[in-house]
């Protein structure tokens, strides 16, 4: 039976839908402790008949046993109306699969607003360059772990893009002047322009 601490933790964290990634690790921490975490990481074993061995049946009814807490866990830790909506499903691994279906974070539309926040991010006139410059660069090396290649000289021009008009000296000199075109260049750079 699982610690009163680690089911505390499930009790506080309810799941809501939109917070599946908080709630499935924290559930992952309940499961792991009792050793029985298996039961999600794949679907359930085939029913299989009576003449089969004793060594599968053994395995078929420990899963069975093993996933009957998680699947009550899950349905606990959920409001109620997604409790309503998976109440019948038999299994943890068949809920899990359900949730993450429904709730995961597509990576198109992560990728998509985090294209278009980076296009829509202005340096304010009068601010320092830094963080600015720096929360750019982070959110193009996110769209780099999404699989999106830009040439270098793109991800600079973006930045360029979007600094205020009192960089326009700046910006007409770096694009007549540079050959190599990279980010930690264009940031120091930046910070040296603005001093």
């Amino acid at each position: 039976m699982a610690n009163n601490v680690l089911l505390k933790i499930m009790d506080n964290n309810m799941l809501t839908g939109p917070n599946l990634k908080d709630w499935l690790r924290n559930l992952i921490i309940v499961l792991d402790f009792e050793r029985i975490a298996y039961v999600l990481e794949a679907p359930p074993p085939l029913d299989i008949g009576p003449d089969a061995p004793q060594s599968e049946l053994n395995a078929f009814e420990k899963w069975q046993e093993d996933s009957r807490r998680p699947r009550n866990y899950m349905l606990a830790s959920m409001n109620r109306e997604l409790q309503t909506k998976h109440e019948k499903v038999s299994n943890a691994y068949d809920i899990l699969t359900a949730l993450q279906e429904f709730y995961s974070e597509n990576p198109r539309v992560v990728e998509y607003e985090l294209c278009a926040s980076l296009i829509s991010m202005k340096l304010r006139e009068g601010v320092p360059p830094d963080d600015h410059t720096i929360k750019l660069i982070n959110g193009l090396g996110r769209l780099d772990g999404y699989g999106v290649i830009m040439l270098d000289c793109l991800k600079v021009n973006l930045i360029l893009q979007s600094l205020p008009s009192s960089y326009k000296p700046f910006i007409t000199n770096y694009n007549f002047n540079r050959i190599e075109r990279n980010l930690s260049k264009l940031l120091n750079e930046l910070q040296e322009f603005h001093r």
